[in-house]
């Protein structure tokens, strides 16, 4: 049979109709390895993929920067500089306590960087020398009804104020541990003063003093204390400030842990100093004097008395104080009377006159405000005689 050959047109058509059926399969190729001509075509989950790791880095980033912040922001407030210079305060002011204190010279003494001012008390005594750290956000002078006693009771006194407190400088508190150097350092102070130096040395120290007056006691600056008392003290600054941290996120607090150390945060360093190690470091009789319900220092968890089970040193005491009204964080400080004082109109109104005074309230507008009222810091800062009696007793044994 003859083969007769396709025309021209013919031919034509049949690569026309072969192109229409290949483009399907070449579209589906290039979409698998792309072509010469084009991109490859992206699978749905490989779009997927790429817009959760993208999502995943911003929010690693915005944890990175956002922890960061926070740990510099939450340290900035907690560790601000405290105003006391001219302040009113419900303590009374030095003129209120001069007749019970007597007389007093300033000092001033380098801490690191820092120039801190303290005074000295009860010249011509000679039982002693207690120097007092006062408590966080506090200062010197609220602690006038304790100087007075111990003055009293034939002791010199040095108390100062810490590193951001006025009038000491320091453009911040810095940290916990920061008591600890700052405590140091007056040591060191007290070991170069003519007048001081030759004094038997004891430390007294109230809430994060306590803790100071324990923990400076593992260093050489501390060698000569014969005896220290802390009141309301706890033993690692790690578990506060971790503390101060929850107080402001909640349970975001654990989150930002990490940064604390980036915020140069060295209350949570693995090696800040502790109550305990201090205590351990010594031969100075140590008295330990915690309130029953502190709800500041937490006596079932962070405060010193707790760890009494990891104290090897022979020379330590603990008072647990265990009176109602009495057993609390600072009121085991006070007397009943001064409690209950407290508690009455006079009390009441004058606070309510500082409050309603330009804050901080001046201590001219203090003045006005107890001629007012009829406040008497006095009688407010009555001391529980019957605890001071014991911690002045072993003192007294102490350096003796």
């Amino acid at each position: 049979m003859t083969t007769i050959p396709p025309s021209d047109a013919e031919r034509q058509d049949a690569i026309a109709d072969a192109s229409q059926q290949g483009a399907p399969q070449q579209a589906r190729a290039a979409g698998r390895r792309g072509d010469e001509d084009g991109p490859a075509v992206e699978r749905p989950r490989h779009r997927v993929l790429r817009v959760v790791a993208t999502a995943l880095a911003a929010l690693l980033a915005l944890y990175l920067v956002g922890g960061t912040a926070a740990a510099f922001a939450i340290k900035g407030r907690s560790f601000a500089r405290v105003a006391t210079v001219g302040v009113a305060t419900t303590y009374g002011t030095y003129d209120d306590w001069r007749a019970q204190a007597g007389e007093r010279s300033q000092v001033e003494f380098e801490s690191g960087a820092n120039e801190l001012t303290g005074w000295v008390y009860g010249a011509g005594n000679d039982l002693g020398l207690v120097v007092l750290v006062h408590a966080f956000g506090s200062c010197a002078d609220r602690y006038l009804d304790v100087i007075a006693w111990f003055v009293q009771h034939g002791w010199r006194v040095l108390a100062y104020n810490g590193s951001g407190v006025e009038p000491s400088g320091g453009d911040s508190r810095q940290s916990l541990v920061q008591t600890v150097a700052d405590l140091r350092s007056a040591l060191a102070f007290v070991a170069d003063d003519p007048d001081l130096k030759t004094l038997p040395l004891a430390l007294w120290g109230h809430s994060q003093g306590g803790y100071a007056v324990t923990a400076a006691l593992a260093f050489p600056e501390a060698e000569r204390v014969r005896a220290a008392v802390s009141v309301s003290g706890f033993n690692n600054p790690s578990s506060i400030a971790l503390d101060v941290i929850h107080d402001e996120l909640g349970w975001p607090a654990y989150a930002v842990r990490p940064f604390t150390y980036l915020a140069d945060w060295p209350d949570l360093a693995p090696d800040a100093p502790t109550a305990v190690k201090g205590i351990n470091a010594t031969s100075a009789a140590v008295l330990l004097v915690q309130g029953t319900a502190d709800q500041l220092v937490d006596p079932k968890r962070y405060a010193t008395t707790h760890f009494a089970g990891s104290i090897k040193n022979k020379a330590v005491a603990v008072i647990k104080w265990d009176v109602p009204k009495q057993r609390g964080h600072s009121t085991l400080l006070y007397s009943l009377a001064a409690l209950k004082y407290r508690d009455q109109a006079a009390a009441a109104d004058f606070e309510t006159c500082l409050k309603r005074a330009k804050q901080p309230a001046s201590q001219t507008a203090g003045a006005a405000c107890q001629a007012k009222t009829g406040y008497d810091p006095l009688k407010a800062n009555q001391l529980n005689a019957d605890l001071f009696d014991q911690m002045e007793d072993f003192l007294d044994a102490g350096v003796g």
